[in-house]
């Protein structure tokens, strides 16, 4: 599609795609890490109440998550920010 941008992290994004898609549910959960991975909950209820998961695997899950991404952010720290693949 000509003109088309990426919508990720675009503030209008969700409307776009929500008017590209119509037939289409979009999930658009706020997520606030301003105190931390482990405190917020919003994706944890997401997929509870919009998904119907289990609360005990969304909370599962959502721990498995917060584990690979400090460990992620951990090693990148420990390797002076550099990443595993080539910058542009």
């Amino acid at each position: 599609m000509p003109g088309f941008l990426s919508v990720s992290g675009h503030p209008g994004g969700a409307y776009f795609l929500a008017k590209a898609f119509p037939d289409l549910r979009f999930l658009s959960p706020l997520l606030d890490f301003t105190r931390g991975y482990e405190v917020s909950s919003a994706l944890v209820e997401l997929a509870v109440r919009d998904l119907g998961k289990p609360r005990e695997l969304a909370v599962e899950a959502w721990a498995a998550a917060v584990r690979a991404q400090t460990e992620v952010e951990h090693d990148l720290v420990q390797d002076g920010g550099r990443t595993p693949w080539p910058r542009p």
